[in-house]
């Protein structure tokens, strides 16, 4: 599973109402000078404040930002994973990972000995990944999948990649 450290901030976002839709003693609907409707609470507002909104007031609401959906995109590659094992397997003359990169759109497959440690494939994987022909030169390498000779992802591939970046 992955965890973004992704900042929702706060905003304030000054407004004019230009009309009020439905106004109740503890609810408000009301439309601002850009055409967007905004719902407004009582418990919000100071009693004072409350009392003082109508067409023509200038109010200062604060924004706040929520994650609603996430959509998971599968790598950029120009071939499907399916189609990069059968090509593996017609070339590679043992055990292999297939390895895609989503910042780059690159996958290719890396070849390794039965009893290799996961440092030494990960190292393989990002050597691979720096010498692919059509990998950008920024290429952040955090984004790299690994997928096994089956086309499972793998779930210990950030395990993998992390051993990498712990060992260097």
């Amino acid at each position: 599973m992955s965890i973004w450290n992704v900042y929702l901030g706060r905003r304030r976002l000054p407004i004019k109402v230009r009309r009020v839709l439905t106004q109740k003693p503890e609810f408000m609907v009301i439309i601002d000078t850009r055409g967007d409707q905004h719902e407004l609470s009582a418990d919000k507002f100071s009693s004072d404040e409350w009392k003082k909104i109508k067409t023509g007031s200038t109010l200062t609401l604060i924004i706040g930002e929520s994650v609603m959906a996430c959509i998971v995109q599968p790598p950029k590659v120009s071939k499907t994973i399916r189609q990069l094992i059968l090509e593996a397997q017609k070339q590679a003359s043992g055990l292999f990972f297939i390895w895609a990169c989503e910042h780059c759109g690159t996958a290719d497959y890396v070849e390794y000995e039965d009893g290799d440690d996961n440092r030494t494939i990960a190292e393989h994987v990002f050597s691979a990944h720096r010498h692919h022909k059509e990998a950008k030169p920024d290429c952040a390498q955090d984004v790299i999948r690994i997928f096994d000779h089956r086309g499972m992802e793998q779930r210990d591939s950030e395990l993998l990649l992390s051993a990498r970046r712990v060992a260097q």
